[in-house]
Order: C-alpha cells, then structure tokens, then sequence
C-alpha cells in the first residue's frame, strides 16, 4: 500500500511543523529548509513502511481514505510543471525512495485561525493572532519556483498579510503552468487585490466558502459576513477571468449542509449554473465540543441529531433533487457536483444518529453552553444524559442521586457500605 502524496506533497503548518498531509505524520519543521524535510529520514521512513506494506505503517495511513483510492501506480499528470516531476513519479512506478535531491511538487499552506468572519459551525479560534512564522514563508518561497501546485488555507488564509506575500511570489515566480488552490470567503479578494496578485496565474481554483443562497442565511450562518460584498467580489473576480481569458481558472461555490441551509442546496446549485462556475459540499461535523459549538451542533447537525427534526428520508430527498440540478452547471463541473453529493447520500445512510428523549432535548437546551456540551459529550458517549444512573451491574461501584451538584457513589464489601460525594463532574 503506497500513497503519491508522501512521494510528491508536504503540508506547512500555522504552528511550523511540516508533514506530507493533514495526518498527523511530522516530517520535520520550518527550521529546515523544505527539500531537506522532503528528503530527510522521517520521510523515507514512511515511505519505505509504504513500500514493505510494513504492520508499522502509522494507523491514519491504513484508516485514510485517500490513499486507498490512491494506492495504486497512478501518479498524477497535473504535477508534470514541477521540476522532480520526472524522477519522483519514476520512483514512486518503480517502487523506489525518491533521488535524492528531490523537490516537493506540492505544497499545501495553512496560515492559522484567524479569520475576518465567525461562522457559526467553525470549531477554530477565529480570533487568534497565531500564525504562519516569517521563517516559514521564506522557507515556502524558496520552494515555489519548483512546485506545480500549492493550496492554501487557513482560518481565512487571505486575513494573513503573509498569504498575499506567498501569492504575490507565487504569481512572479512559480513555473509556468503551476497551479494555486485558494480557500476562501472572499470578503478580502478585492478587484484590486485580483489585479495586482493573481494576473500571471494560468491555474488557478478558488473554494468559495458560501454556505446559503439567500442573504438571510448567509449572513446568520457567516457572521460579520455581507452578502452584498460578496457577490460583488465574486462578479468582479468572473468579469475579470473572462476578460482575460483565464480558462484554466476555476470556480467552485460551496456549502456546509446543516438545518439552517438544507432547502437552499438546490438554488445554491442553479446560482453556480447561472454564474458558469462548480458546486461543492460537505455536512456539518461535531457533536459536543469544543464549548462554543456545542449548541449550534445540537441545533444543526442534521447527520446526528434526529430531534432536530429531519429525517434521513428527507435529506436524501434533498440531495436527489440537488443531484437533478447539477444538470443545469457547466459541463466540466458537473461530475465532481455529482459525486460530492452523491457522497452526501452515503454519509447520510451511514452516520449513526443520537436518540435524545423530547424531555431530554428541553431539559439540554436550558443548560448554560459549558454543561451543555458536557451533557451531550455523555449522551454521545453513552446513549444517556448524566442525570440518569446508570443501569447496575456487577460491579458493586455506581452512581445515585445524579443530575444534582454533587453525586454519591456507594462503594462496599462484604457486610459493609461506605458513601462518598463527588462533584457531578466525574459522571
């Protein structure tokens, strides 16, 4: 079992450590120049695990996905721009560690939290200052006239003054051809922004983190987001793609499915037909933590919570009508739409759903957000809220008197009992 991106990626982190993915499989940091990481022993390592199909192949490598799709002697086409495009697909056919001297084809860039929106599902820390070192932007601007591709991402990457650094080096000094993936809201890719960064990249992606196709929902999902500048910006980023003739630009309009934007999934889809741009999804993920989620993902998370009040009968209705409505994007999109959505269907069968009583779901959403998303972290966990006792067993220890400020756990031996209190918290 082998993968292609541990023969051609590396994964620049906010917090300096390098890695070929977003596993967690560290290769180095930006200490280290990015060939020398590319090439170093942790990365032949994993490698060489790859190639034995060895047992000591990291878990998140067998459990990935990505590289079971991957596993195979494909390596991808679109890297050929790169320079060690030659020796590092040889290798990877043959079966062998890569040359020495190898560069990394593809870079991907995550930048930090912060971020100029609050979306309401977002489990980062938006108002972090923690980002990406000036160390490691020179260590990625060192690498870009190598690479054939780089994505980059954040957080909002483009609310870090050093991504328009990366950008602007990327525009003058990539090979001709490579690829820039962008994730974004949009809010700061400004006409002038287009302009002055972007205008000697041949290819280029932009995921467009859109979530709704009202202004409504928009801005009551995207908090400190305005519709009306975003699609200002996304008209003038189209007007300024085929004024230039950018056809190896492409544009993808995306969504994370919950409650609040289910029935907007179809117009969504007709406004990406109307604009001639793609279609992305993907559904709202979390259960009970962290703290500030906690509520919006009881509320939201449609895939788990069935009190919430959408069956799975009528999410998969939705994603079918979605899927009749990817007739209407433009040819070269419409697959990918198909096979995202498609994949929603599958995620929907499959998740496992939380039962919560009516009275339970009253009695959660009264708890302030720090029980709540301790109570629901009990009921995910165990099938149960923590002010029930649990069933007895053989075991003479267990829990009386919960759901008060404090429990009393009866333990004993023979011929005896002794009771001590604790805090609710050790439920």
């Amino acid at each position: 079992m082998k993968c292609s991106i541990a023969w051609s990626s590396l994964y620049i982190q906010a917090n300096g450590k390098v890695t070929p993915c977003c596993g967690d499989l560290k290769f180095g940091d930006t200490k280290e120049k990015l060939a020398d990481i590319f090439n170093g022993p942790a990365a032949n390592k994993l490698r060489q695990q790859m190639l034995e199909n060895s047992a000591a192949l990291p878990d998140i490598c067998t459990n990935c996905n990505l590289l079971q799709r991957l596993g195979n002697d494909d390596f991808p086409a679109s890297y050929r721009t790169g320079t060690s495009y030659e020796p590092l697909s040889g290798a990877y056919v043959a079966n062998e560690l890569p040359p020495q001297g190898s560069k990394p084809l593809s870079l991907m860039v995550q930048f930090g939290e912060l971020c100029n929106i609050q979306c309401i599902m977002c489990p980062q820390d938006h108002t972090s200052k923690i980002g990406i070192t000036p160390e490691a932007v020179e260590r990625v601007k060192e690498a870009i006239p190598n690479i054939a591709s780089m994505t980059l991402t954040g957080g909002e990457p483009t609310a870090f003054k050093q991504c328009w650094d990366i950008i602007d080096h990327f525009n003058n000094n990539a090979p001709r051809g490579a690829h820039l993936g962008l994730l974004t809201n949009l809010k700061s890719v400004t006409k002038a922004r287009v302009e002055k960064s972007f205008d000697k990249i041949e290819s280029l992606a932009f995921g467009i983190n859109v979530d709704a196709a009202t202004k409504e929902t928009y801005e009551y999902i995207r908090h400190g987001a305005n519709w009306e500048q975003l699609n200002r910006n996304l008209i003038d980023l189209l007007n300024y793609k085929n004024e230039h003739r950018k056809t190896g630009w492409r544009l993808n309009m995306t969504m994370t499915v919950m409650k609040s934007n289910l029935y907007e999934m179809r117009p969504l889809i007709e406004r990406c037909g109307e604009l001639g741009i793609g279609f992305g999804c993907g559904g709202v993920t979390g259960d009970f933590a962290p703290i500030k989620n906690a509520r919006t993902y009881f509320e939201e998370n449609i895939f788990r919570y069935p009190h919430i009040g959408i069956s799975k009968s009528e999410m998969i209705a939705v994603f079918e009508d979605a899927l009749d409505a990817t007739e209407c994007l433009p040819k070269d999109y419409q697959e990918g739409a198909r096979n995202n959505i498609a994949g929603m269907i599958e995620i929907t069968k499959n998740t496992p759903q939380v039962e919560i009583s009516p009275e339970d779901v009253s009695r959660i959403r009264e708890l302030p957000d720090d029980q709540l998303s301790r109570a629901l972290g009990t009921v995910v966990q165990t099938g149960r809220p923590p002010w029930y006792r649990p069933a007895l067993s053989d075991d003479p220890m267990f829990w009386v008197n919960t759901g008060k400020r404090t429990a009393t756990r009866i333990t004993g031996g023979i011929g005896r009992r002794i009771r001590r209190t604790f805090s609710t918290e050790r439920l």
